[in-house]
């Protein structure tokens, strides 16, 4: 547990400790009125333009917001390789005097295992461009950058939310014990949406920006794969409908407009860093349960404008599942994360050392409550 303080810079405060948090210390600093060093206080005359100025203000939240995503990446890693191990160790028996066997035999439990490899395996490389164009690309707008990091939040977001919980629901109890770090997980990982902007109004301010033209996002090197359509449908959808509304601010685009613009965020980011993973040579089965898994996140959309139904899609995916499922080790150890899972449930050797530490209390009492005598044989 650390401590937060309350400081100000004519002083630091005692800690506070009604403040203190689990992971990170927390500060609250003021400045006196009177001090106007103009090398920590911006110009005090009111700016030509308030919203440019106030743009330029908060420019560094896109940075902040690209870079704090990024540890959803080592987290879903820590996270698929604790349950995948756990899941290939764990048995089941099958019906009265069967044998037993692993529980990663069953298609629920590799459905969210191998979803969050081949999820992993796309947000790496969609990492990898997206920072490289925040941080090298010199002709790149100001707004366009800003518009990469809410991007690539909003699918680490999705990504994150979804499979933590599904790992975690695979599980069972043991995915709740907070030593087994998938709780903690899944906790920062709901920090990140709020942290360096909420990831609903960004993507709303961002989503409202395309649609009414002040800039645009780079346009896609794939056009005719599945999600690029998608991401085109979704935008020329609402931009049809945006343009029946006579004002961005007004109750009409509040109701019809508003709620989908987050998912318009997501079905961008999805074809970019379908993009970046196929540039970057990303393995092609991981690449085709990637698209499969996106093209389910919005499965009547696809079905209703590509003709791609139910039937198709599941068939698309268990192609796709079948073609990794045998390299399982192989995606697991390419992780390169088990020096820092910490997890017990990882192996019976580390489990066996947790209920060792167990403190072990006994006693000679005696049960004196209605119907204690035949307690001992069902115990």
């Amino acid at each position: 547990m650390t401590e937060a303080y309350c400081g100000s810079f004519d002083g630091i405060h005692s800690p506070s400790a009604h403040l203190t948090s689990r992971y990170q210390d927390v500060a609250s600093d003021t400045i006196p009125h009177d001090y106007e060093d103009p090398l920590l206080i911006a110009d005090l005359r009111k700016p030509a333009n308030l919203r440019v100025q106030y743009l330029a203000a908060i420019h560094r939240l896109g940075t902040g917001a690209l870079a704090l995503s990024l540890w959803v990446i080592p987290f879903l890693k820590c996270a698929v390789y604790v349950v995948g191990r756990y899941s290939q160790r764990r048995t089941v028996q099958e019906g009265a005097g069967g044998k037993r066997v692993p529980i990663i035999s069953f298609r629920t439990q590799q459905l969210p295992i191998l979803h969050c490899l081949a999820q992993i395996a796309v947000m790496d490389a969609f990492a990898d461009w997206a920072t490289d164009q925040h941080s090298n690309n010199k002709a790149l707008h100001p707004g366009i950058k800003h518009g990469l990091a809410v991007i690539l939040k909003a699918v680490f977001l999705q990504n994150g939310q979804a499979s933590l919980a599904n790992l975690i629901e695979r599980s069972g109890a043991q995915g709740m014990y907070p030593h087994n770090q998938m709780a903690a997980f899944e906790s920062l990982t709901r920090a990140t949406g709020i942290a360096e902007g909420e990831v609903l109004v960004l993507s709303i301010r961002l989503a409202t920006e395309v649609l009414l033209g002040r800039y645009s996002i780079p346009e896609a090197t794939q056009p005719g794969c599945f999600l690029a359509q998608h991401e085109k449908g979704i935008i020329s959808d609402l931009r049809e409908t945006n343009k029946m509304i006579s004002n961005h601010r007004n109750d009409e685009y509040n109701r019809h407009v508003l709620p989908h613009l987050r998912p318009m965020v997501i079905a961008i980011g999805q074809r970019m860093a379908y993009e970046a993973a196929l540039n970057a040579g990303v393995d092609k089965d991981l690449l085709a349960l990637y698209e499969a898994g996106a093209i389910k996140s919005d499965s009547v959309w696809y079905s209703e404008h590509l003709g791609i139904g139910r039937a198709d899609q599941s068939q698309k995916e268990c192609e796709a599942l079948d073609a990794v499922l045998p390299r399982l080790d192989e995606h697991l150890e390419s992780l390169g994360i088990e020096p820092y899972c910490t997890a017990p449930m990882l192996s019976s050797d580390r489990w066996k050392g947790i209920v060792d530490a167990v403190p072990t209390l006994t006693g000679n009492g005696e049960a004196t409550f209605p119907g204690a005598e035949n307690m001992d044989s069902k115990l």
